[in-house]
């Protein structure tokens, strides 16, 4: 359901107020509430949470001046409309100034319904662009905080966004690439191919490749691109230093010798294999030909007992899919890197496969099974703690400053009759008794006192009781513990709590002093005191039984 429009009034001539009112609901439908007297415009703001404020512009304890001001600190977009039987246009100026969103003549007040509706408007246009940077400024930072570089070009190949992965992979400066483009960055060896990559990617909307770059320091990089387009004409690209792999890679190429020091002292694994086809040149196995130390060491696998031998030999529980992409990577040359589970050593690896000659394959593999089961754990541990607060008999919430709750558990159904989405279009205060509300209200304000002065303790909880309303109209008796929530500089963003119906102990412990009064008062009559007495003393330890007092409490 929508919510309904408030608006606040600061008048102090009923009839010019009542006057407006009456224009006002000929098109529009409306709470509202006038108020004259500066302390009470004040706390109008904090409990009526007005949308818009019409104020006039004279008044015998304040001038539309002075509402402006305490209307912007207390919501710099909160609209103000001066109404007012001036005609000075400095008047005007003036109101408009200090940031009201219009000016309308008493004399003209067929004008003000139209005002509001503009105002109204402009209000949710701000809360829109509000929202969308908002989101523009956690897509940034998804992108900023991504651990590869990220980069987005037109057409041209201009750089329109870069991240700071790239920004740090490149040397230059965010600014020097926003001001260059994308063929700036190519080294001569891999110019042509790195052209014939961009137009693939605005042909066919994306690309893979390994091209060589050009650093802000005249050093060279190996960057493996992989770009897709975006609406617009534009593309994005996802970067990867692969320079240690591709100098791996030439080294490799090189020298038989050069390649066994290398691949041995390397801490990932490193094997060459041979692809098997059958009749129709589809893989159907692989042969181990060379393998280093880290390769033994991260497979479980002996060297002397894998080379010459086929993987199916040696693993037959192999799953195809490992045959079939290796199959893929010596039958195309084209290189993969990919992360998967082999469960034939049940181990998780990163892999990087190429091939360095015709039907065959080579593999750099490193166990991130430790990395993946942490992973994992982190994923069930969020699930559980999740599935705690949803199933808790308790109501856990959360409110922003304003005491507006943006969290409630599901338990908030039997514990008020009030379904989630409706408590998350409510208050604090919107459910609890006059009474309470101003004992809680002041223990608010003596808690924000201790943040203004520096509160000893930054993580204190406070306990309280307060009377809350069931939707069928109960008065329910309800304990909450709190705290408050923080940013990175400590300073309180919110409010954390668990809420539990005390209702029938409170009833229990009444019922009990009545009790002990009654028994109280027999202890001084002498007709029937002590059948009586023994009665109460059963009743009274009954009712302690019901709380889970200790047995030490009881009246014998």
């Amino acid at each position: 359901m929508d919510k309904r429009l408030k608006l606040l009034f600061a008048e102090d001539v009923l009839l010019d107020f009542e006057l407006a009112v009456k224009t006002l609901k000929s098109d529009l439908t409306f709470d509202v509430l006038n108020v004259a007297i500066p302390k009470e415009f004040q706390n109008a703001l904090h409990e009526f949470d007005p949308d818009i404020v019409i104020s006039d512009y004279l008044m015998p304890d304040f001038t539309g001046l002075d509402v402006l001001k305490i209307v912007k600190a207390f919501d710099p977009d909160l609209p103000v409309i001066i109404l007012t039987g001036s005609q000075n246009e400095e008047t005007a100026v003036s109101c408009m100034r200090e940031g009201a969103t219009d000016y309308v003549l008493k004399e003209n007040l067929k004008y003000l319904t139209f005002a509001v509706k503009v105002a109204l408007k402009l209000k949710q246009e701000k809360l829109e662009q509000k929202q969308h940077l908002a989101e523009q400024e956690k897509f940034r930072k998804y992108i900023d905080f991504a651990p590869e570089g990220i980069f987005i070009v037109d057409k041209n190949g201009k750089y329109i966004e870069v991240n700071k992965a790239a920004v740090e992979m490149s040397g230059f400066s965010r600014e020097e690439l926003l001001s260059i483009t994308l063929f700036d960055l190519l080294a001569p060896e891999t110019r042509e191919k790195s052209i014939a990559h961009f137009q693939k990617v605005v042909s066919t909307g994306k690309a893979y490749d390994e091209l060589l770059i050009l650093k802000k320091d005249g050093s060279k990089a190996w960057w493996a691109v992989k770009a897709v387009s975006l609406p617009g004409e534009q593309f994005m690209g996802f970067i990867s230093d692969v320079t240690d792999r591709k100098n791996t890679e030439i080294a490799l190429s090189e020298s038989e010798h050069k390649f066994k020091a290398l691949v041995n002292g390397m801490l990932q694994g490193l094997a060459l294999h041979e692809i098997i086809l059958n009749d129709e040149g589809v893989a159907i196995d692989y042969r181990f030909l060379e393998m280093n130390e880290s390769f033994e060491r991260l497979t479980g696998l002996r060297k002397e007992q894998c080379i010459g031998k086929t993987v199916l030999e040696v693993l037959p529980e192999t799953e195809p899919f490992w045959i079939e992409k290796y199959g893929r990577v010596a039958l195309t040359g084209e290189p993969v890197y990919f992360q998967n589970f082999a469960a034939a050593l049940d181990k998780h690896y990163d892999v990087v496969a190429y091939s360095p000659a015709k039907h065959q394959f080579a593999t750099i593999i490193t166990d991130i099974t430790e990395s993946k089961k942490n992973s994992l754990q982190l994923k069930a541990d969020e699930q559980k703690y999740r599935m705690l607060a949803e199933n808790s008999t308790e109501v856990i919430f959360t409110t922003d400053m304003n005491l507006r709750i943006n969290y409630i558990s599901t338990a908030i159904i039997n514990h008020s009759g009030y379904t989630v989405e409706e408590s998350l279009s409510q208050v604090f205060w919107d459910t609890i008794t006059p009474e309470t509300a101003i004992h809680l209200k002041k223990i608010f304000e003596e808690q924000m006192a201790l943040e203004a002065k520096g509160g000893e303790d930054p993580d204190r909880i406070i306990s309280v009781e307060f009377d809350e309303r069931h939707k069928d109209g109960r008065i329910l008796n309800t304990e909450s513990t709190m705290r408050f929530l923080r940013n990175v500089e400590g300073h309180p963003i919110g409010i954390i709590g668990v809420s539990r119906d005390v209702t029938e102990r409170k009833n229990a412990e009444r019922e009990i002093r009545q009790k002990m009064d009654e028994l109280e008062r027999f202890n001084n009559l002498t007709v029937g005191r002590e059948m009586r007495m023994i009665e109460l003393k059963k009743e009274i330890n009954h009712l302690l039984e019901k709380l889970g007092e200790p047995t030490k409490y009881k009246i014998v």
